[in-house]
């Protein structure tokens, strides 16, 4: 679903204001993220097991790094990085890797091959990953002393306006918006000019 398409600007983002300005404060977040998991789902249910697997494995790490200090809290930071790492390597180059590897067999006259790999590469896997490495980093460096929410860490990642192009936000960046969120007709006003601008230029 493109943010220029007629579905999402008259159909789904109006939706989304509407169920957000009606309902009761506490379920908001979690509203937006069934909005923001239909709108990554519409380019795949597929995808979207992925994604919900990640947020589910990093909110697991991110809560051991919270709960550890020293040795300890800086291993569960390196598991995550690395496992993070390994995930888009493996979706965005294992079939890169095996398809040259052949090719480096043919010419040194190994008699072996690789049977080539083809994986599916899940919309915005990139952005979405980097975005939970710097999460990561973000609670390692600072002393959060609140716990950790699922739904919190859930919306953080999927939240359908930054999940499939970015830009890359930092946690501590929006974690407090996204726990003590503030409506005003100011700001409503304000998020409506730089929506506008923003289609513009697209």
């Amino acid at each position: 679903m493109l943010f220029s398409s007629l579905l999402f600007l008259f159909i789904f983002l109006p939706t989304v204001l509407v169920f957000n300005l009606i309902a009761a404060k506490h379920l908001r977040n979690g509203l937006l993220i069934i909005f923001s998991l239909f709108f990554y789902a519409w380019g795949g249910v597929t995808d979207s097991l992925i994604l919900l697997g990640s947020i589910l494995l990093n909110h697991l790490i991110a809560t051991r790094i919270q709960g550890n200090v020293g040795t300890s809290k800086k291993r569960w930071l390196q598991i995550g990085i690395v496992t993070n790492t390994l995930i888009i390597l493996s979706f965005k180059y294992l079939g890169f890797i095996s398809e040259n590897l052949n090719l480096l067999f043919e010419m040194v006259n190994v008699p072996l091959s690789i049977e080539q790999i083809k994986i599916r590469l899940p919309l915005g896997i990139s952005f979405f990953t980097f975005q939970q490495m710097s999460m990561l980093w973000d609670i390692y460096r600072t002393e959060e002393k609140r716990k950790l929410k699922l739904a919190e860490t859930a919306l953080y990642v999927s939240f359908f306006p930054q999940l499939i192009a970015g830009p890359i936000v930092r946690y501590h960046d929006i974690i407090d918006q996204i726990r003590n969120r503030a409506l005003s007709v100011n700001l409503f006003h304000s998020g409506v000019q730089r929506f506008i601008i923003g289609l513009f230029k697209r």
